[in-house]
């Protein structure tokens, strides 16, 4: 089991943006954002070897709020752009490749911190 949390509020996958003369890019917001991942990430897996079965990965972001409101959170961002961001980073650090992914949870809740808590097991 690989485990780690990323300090600070929900990361998402953007939509990738296109140029006037048709090329399609990643914002660098994108970039940014899986490099931080794949940091921690390999922080996570020194001293272990690359999954090469299947994995079940959890993804479970908890946002602050100010308010008293603590539990499930029902607004932006969107489970599957939080998901596709976190598989995306980890290829070629936790596993060879996201394909290897099997089975995907992802959570979002109010709490009285900002982070987003990610736990890789292989199967």
């Amino acid at each position: 089991m690989i485990q780690f949390d990323i300090p600070g509020p929900p990361r998402t996958l953007l939509r990738a943006r296109h140029t006037r003369n048709g090329h399609t890019y990643d914002p660098a917001q994108n970039r940014d954002n899986k490099r931080e991942i794949a940091a921690v990430a390999a922080l996570a897996m020194r001293g272990k070897r690359k999954v090469d079965g299947p994995v079940a990965v959890s993804i479970v972001v908890y946002k602050r709020t100010e308010k008293k409101q603590i539990g499930p959170l029902m607004a932006k961002p969107d489970v599957d752009n939080i998901g596709k961001l976190y598989l995306d980073a980890m290829n070629g650090v936790v596993y060879a490749d996201d394909c290897q992914v099997v089975n995907l949870h992802v959570e979002k809740w109010y709490d009285a911190r900002s982070l987003t808590r990610v736990v890789v097991t292989e199967l």
